[in-house]
Formats: structure tokens, sequence, C-alpha cells
């Protein structure tokens, strides 16, 4: 039972973290808009950010456990 409500609340945890991170995320990359002039400066920022996902994401869903 303890093993059971263990597993419970580790995956609700996981869920609320990775919830937060992409709210997170997502407000970051929102404030960021604004800042950057240009269309294509925020291509290229984009991609940067896009990139830098690409790399970091799997590596912290490894370390979650997902």
């Amino acid at each position: 039972m303890a093993g059971l409500l263990g597993d419970v609340l580790l995956a609700i945890v996981r869920v609320v973290i990775w919830r937060w991170l992409s709210a997170l995320a997502l407000s970051a990359l929102t404030w960021l808009d604004t800042k950057i002039p240009g269309r294509r400066m925020k291509i290229v920022v984009g991609g940067a950010c896009g990139l830098a996902a690409f790399f970091l994401v799997p590596i912290f869903a490894g370390l979650l456990g997902f």
C-alpha cells in the first residue's frame, strides 16, 4: 500500500513539475518575443531556443524519470 501511494504521489509531482516548467517556458518566451525587433531575428532566436530545447528536454525528462 505504501509503495502504491508513493508511486501515485511521485506521478502527481512529476505532472505538477512538468506543467510548471511548461508555463515558465511559455511565459519566458512570450516575454522574449516582445523584446526582439524584426521578423528575421525572431526566427533566429526561435531556432536557437528550439535547438536548445531539443537537447535540454530529454535531459530534464530523464532527470525527472519520464
